[in-house]
């Protein structure tokens, strides 16, 4: 974009702003405009951008990318933004440095582009008790998760999110959970439903070991 200041022509810089704070997500997007688990036969498959070492299952993908295959509307769309959005001098991500370095790493290495995590940016309405975005009532209060917070050590705590439209199986939050539970660690898990259920519904706690807390 271009404008005029006394006399001189001045071109403003084209940033892409994005709400999501699942860096490793970004890229995985990014990678998957290349519809890399159509290329293979295998569930699992390796995504441009990432280590060689790092492969991906099938049931990983959101439902449209799992679908696409370059003729569908999500790809009609999706496709051609990231290409646009690649052209830009910058990006702005919803997200901490310190909380997805690797992420950031990975999304900077791929796009040869500055990104300038500004997060984490919420609506004012999830700082004053209310029901989150989701439309679900938080599990604790944010008062009472902060005072809890404060009375753990440095670097002690666990955060565990697979963000607000992605999940694993059931079989892997077993895993999870047992893992945890062993590692001995305090945590906090955002817990949605395993994949096959529907992300929106309500808690099961089949879902996690007798006795889990």
């Amino acid at each position: 974009m271009a404008a005029e200041k006394k006399g001189h022509i001045v071109m403003e810089p084209k940033l892409h702003h994005l709400w999501c704070s699942r860096n490793l997500g970004l890229c995985f997007y990014l990678g998957g405009s290349n519809l890399p688990h159509r290329k293979t036969d295998s569930d699992e498959f390796h995504v441009p951008g990432f280590p060689q070492n790092y492969k991906f299952h099938r049931t990983q993908l959101h439902k449209f990318l799992r679908a696409a295959d370059g003729t569908d509307e999500w790809s009609q769309f999706f496709i051609p933004q990231t290409a646009l959005s690649m052209k830009s001098d910058g990006w702005i991500c919803n997200t901490v440095e310190e909380i997805e370095p690797l992420g950031l790493h990975l999304l900077r290495n791929y796009l040869q582009l500055p990104v300038w995590p500004v997060g984490p940016l919420l609506p004012p309405a999830s700082l004053s008790g209310s029901k989150h975005r989701a439309g679900k009532e938080p599990g604790i209060a944010l008062e009472a998760c902060m005072e809890w917070l404060d009375l753990k050590d440095e670097n002690y705590v666990l955060y565990i999110s697979f963000g607000s439209q992605n999940t694993i199986r059931a079989s892997q939050m077993m895993a999870l959970a047992e893992g945890l539970e062993e590692s001995g660690r305090s945590f906090i898990w955002v817990i949605w439903p395993p994949f096959g259920f529907d992300i929106n519904g309500e808690f099961i706690a089949e879902w996690l070991p007798k006795g889990f807390e």
